[in-house]
């Protein structure tokens, strides 16, 4: 029966099920019936919803694949593959983009073409310099213009097809990441040989999966005390795996429990996906003109990118300071200290903000003091430890408490709260009312879309 249990927590990781959803799955786990004050926790937080039914999605929206062009693919290029056979052909099915451009240079080299030369005008080649290639040679003729055209743009469009598509999934990984931590390497048979860590992992990483609320308030935390419970019982259990809790939950007390082996590999998970994301960032900004001063969202910008890819660099680099102090090696920051990213904040909030009585966040004017992250990690502008604390001295910062030098993982729990139903970030009273109010695109920044039966 656990072990059903623990599968259905483990597809959980790549999803997006609400806390309360977790919570009554864990309802079924031994180690957690057979604990009735543990049990009675959990059972509050699985009956914390006020609703049977949400209408948000349960998981994160896939990329599109690029199944479609495969299969045309097979199609147009039948001839050649039946001729040359290679590990390199694909079927429809496949989605691991490595794979798929390995497929897409086969089928280049029919027509003589290269991977990445795709313009219509300057890139093909005339009739005269297929013939001396002998493109087509499988054809009685030299192939046609037509015939070679086809193909030609064809793979052109199925490159930029790629391209979108790899993108997707890099931001989709970073998505679970930013939201999570180290998701994907977490694997089911680590949570199967520690029961208490896959429990615990399973419920904090749903709550850090919550969306976001409208609000021009700080969003609850998602360690809460259903998640701190579960924590303790992981402490009382000899066999917890503490490497599947630090992939999502790097704090000191958990850190420590690590071996240097394990310590050494996260470090260095952390920092690569750091390097990654810095290249993402600096193209958000280079594609998309933000203005990096005001951080408020202008016409043109590609906001969602950037929020996501920001959010994903400030989780990775407090989980990267985190194991630089508990490894001792926290002095590398003396000399390279990457500052926090700020996301872009929406006109309407910053103007909430303001009619409030608010002003803009001391974390802005840190940003704005700051070389830019991606130019730190290449060494192009040096940001030591004390540039960041004078950059916080002058905004009234404590640059500890305010994570700008330190990565804190918090540990003081918040109290269990159901999850909302929310429209584009703003809580509603009933789900079935949310669905009319999507239908009508309330809140979505357009005009409102009146049913006819309405």
């Amino acid at each position: 029966m656990s072990d059903q249990v623990l599968r259905t927590l483990y597809d959980g990781l790549s999803g997006r099920p609400m806390p309360e959803t977790v919570a009554a799955t864990l309802l079924d786990l031994d180690v957690i019936s057979r604990d009735s004050v543990l049990s009675r926790k959990v059972g509050a937080a699985a009956g914390g919803r006020k609703h049977s039914h949400s209408f948000m999605r349960a998981e994160w929206f896939e990329p599109v694949g690029a199944q479609a062009q495969i299969t045309t693919a097979l199609d147009i290029f039948a001839d050649y593959i039946a001729r040359t056979p290679s590990p390199d052909v694909i079927t429809a099915t496949e989605t691991n983009p490595a794979r798929i451009e390995r497929f897409i240079a086969y089928l280049s080299r029919y027509i003589v073409k290269e991977v990445g030369q795709n313009d219509f005008k300057n890139d093909r080649d005339n009739r005269e310099m297929r013939r001396q290639q002998n493109v087509g040679k499988s054809f009685p003729a030299v192939m046609g213009n037509h015939a070679y055209n086809k193909r030609f743009r064809f793979l052109a469009r199925f490159e930029a097809k790629l391209k979108t598509y790899t993108k997707e999934m890099r931001l989709l990984s970073y998505r679970i990441v930013g939201k999570g931590g180290l998701i994907d390497d977490i694997k089911f048979e680590e949570f199967l040989a520690s029961p208490s860590a896959a429990a615990f992992v399973a419920y904090y990483v749903a709550r850090k999966n919550r969306r976001s609320v409208f609000t021009n308030e700080s969003q609850s935390r998602p360690f809460d005390t259903v998640a701190k419970a579960l924590l303790d019982k992981c402490f009382d259990d000899k066999g917890t795996d503490w490497s599947l809790i630090a992939r999502v939950y790097p704090e000191s007390d958990v850190l420590k429990r690590l071996t240097d082996q394990t310590k050494g590999k996260l470090l260095g998970s952390w920092l690569n996906v750091l390097v990654s994301l810095a290249g993402d960032l600096e193209t958000a900004w280079r594609v998309g003109s933000i203005n990096l001063e005001t951080m408020i969202v202008h016409r043109g910008n590609d906001s969602s990118t950037w929020n996501l890819v920001a959010q994903a660099w400030n989780t990775s680099r407090t989980a990267w300071m985190a194991m630089l102090a508990d490894t001792g090696q926290e002095g590398f920051l003396i000399d390279c200290c990457p500052g926090k990213v700020l996301r872009l904040m929406a006109g309407d909030v910053a103007y909430w903000h303001r009619a409030t009585g608010g002003d803009v966040h001391p974390d802005t004017h840190v940003w704005k003091a700051l070389p830019k992250p991606w130019e730190v990690l290449r060494g192009e502008r040096h940001c030591s430890l004390n540039t960041v604390m004078g950059a916080c001295a002058r905004a009234g910062l404590d640059p500890f408490t305010s994570g700008w030098v330190e990565g804190r993982v918090a540990k003081n729990p918040v109290p269990f709260t159901p999850t909302p139903e929310l429209v584009y970030g703003v809580e509603v009273a009933s789900p079935y009312f949310a669905l009319i109010l999507r239908k009508m695109g309330v809140f979505s920044g357009k005009g409102i879309k009146v049913p006819h039966d309405m």
